[in-house]
């Protein structure tokens, strides 16, 4: 990056490390915490957070009866884990 003009003056304070560039985490399912995220939902009325991770099994289970209608307000989409 450029020199701002905050940046020390001084040579032995480079080369500088201005970021810790360590590998991205996957994002696990914030329900179970142990898997990574398959979904997510967006205005999700019957959780905390928007949007919101779901593991592939935990949303339906959670979000549709036995016949497959919807409870409840969301809108869900398929999350796509780019570490994969």
């Amino acid at each position: 990056r450029m020199l701002h003009p905050d940046d020390s003056q001084h040579m032995s304070d480079y080369p500088m490390i201005l970021q810790n560039h360590t590998h991205p985490k996957r994002l696990l399912c914030w329900l179970c915490h142990k898997a990574p995220a398959n979904w997510v939902t967006y205005e999700n009325e019957r959780v905390t957070e928007d949007p919101f991770l779901f593991l592939r099994h935990l949303l339906p289970v959670l979000h549709y009866t036995a016949d497959k209608k919807k409870v409840g307000h969301f809108r869900a989409e398929p999350y796509l884990d780019v570490l994969i």
